[in-house]
């Protein structure tokens, strides 16, 4: 068998000029690492090396790409789940969730979002299948039977969700042991609330994103201008230095670097657009974790072990 390689997409816009250079720069690092890692310009060669069987030599084991998320989906419909959509009730594939795992204010926890951009508009049945392969993901990284559900609503009350929402809510607590239930973002990024956030559709998976994001990176520039004021909070950020470096690490995950692309066989992460090679490197070997790890095949099984348990009749016969 051919040794396991990860494909990295180094092409860009001129809005995005710095990413050739950050891939190249992640790619010899991640080398030094023992990582097999390459630089890859075509998303199509990317997906055309994921598609050849395991014993060819050009064969690659993943990817990552900070390209369009449509076209990184698109790379990705490689043995896709088909699966009985319980909302129209036909054989549909399941469209891939696109989860990132976020760090919350209680240390050593951190939560799963389902829909981090993926897609704008999805009924409900797509939602929630999605939601419980996200589930199937959690249990497997860190091995709790029973991950806990929350459906993100503009209060914590079931009556103020939108109807789609409703139906997934019910879905998911028609299986056994489940918890779900209807949170704000505060209650979740606060700390130990839920371990799978479900948003309606992507957008708003993407919107809760990138504030989460903006503001880490808000407060990093606070923090590092006031530090720097004056010769006071100088001397007082070199005796923090540990102190720091322990925030960074919690706010920092390195789960969080790249969202995974779940449902298809081909383990694939989507990166934004503004990393940087050290961003990129993180994302690099936590790919390789989840690869040598085998994730994906057993997060399919757990689904499909589920989906069995409690709702046999959405199995395509």
């Amino acid at each position: 068998m051919a040794t396991s390689k990860i494909l990295v997409h180094s092409s860009a816009s001129d809005k995005d000029a710095h990413i050739p250079d950050a891939v190249t720069k992640a790619v010899a690092l991640a080398q030094r690492s023992g990582v097999k890692a390459e630089a890859v310009e075509s998303l199509l060669e990317i997906k055309r090396r994921l598609m050849l069987p395991s014993d060819d030599p050009q064969w690659a084991a993943g990817a990552i790409s900070a390209d369009r998320t449509a076209n990184v989906l698109a790379s990705t419909r490689i043995d896709p789940i088909m699966i009985i959509n319980p909302a129209t009730g036909q054989v549909e594939r399941l469209r891939s969730p696109l989860a990132a795992v976020l760090p919350t204010a209680k240390r050593g926890y951190n939560f799963v979002l389902t829909d981090a951009g993926a897609y704008m508009n999805t009924d409900w049945g797509q939602v929630a299948l999605g939601a419980l392969l996200c589930g199937s993901l959690w249990r497997v990284l860190h091995g709790k039977k029973f991950p806990r559900y929350g459906v993100l609503g503009y209060g914590e009350e079931f009556d103020k969700l939108p109807e789609d929402l409703k139906r997934v809510y019910v879905f998911l607590a028609s299986f056994p042991n489940r918890t779900v239930k209807v949170v704000e973002s505060k209650e979740v990024l606060g700390g130990d609330s839920v371990e799978v956030l479900i948003p309606r559709n992507g957008e708003i998976g993407n919107v809760f994103l990138k504030t989460a994001e903006a503001t880490l990176g808000c407060f990093g520039t606070i923090l590092k201008e006031e530090l720097g004021a004056d010769v006071q909070s100088k001397l007082g950020a070199v005796l923090s230095a540990p102190a720091f470096r322990r925030v960074k690490a919690r706010l920092y995950l390195p789960e969080s670097h790249g969202a995974l692309v779940l449902g298809c066989r081909a383990p694939v992460m989507k990166h934004h657009g503004r990393m940087d090679s050290d961003g990129l490197l993180l994302a690099i070997l936590r790919l390789h974790r989840i690869i040598q790890d085998n994730v994906l095949s057993r997060v399919r099984a757990d689904f499909w072990n589920e989906i069995e348990r409690s709702h046999p009749e959405l199995i395509p016969r």
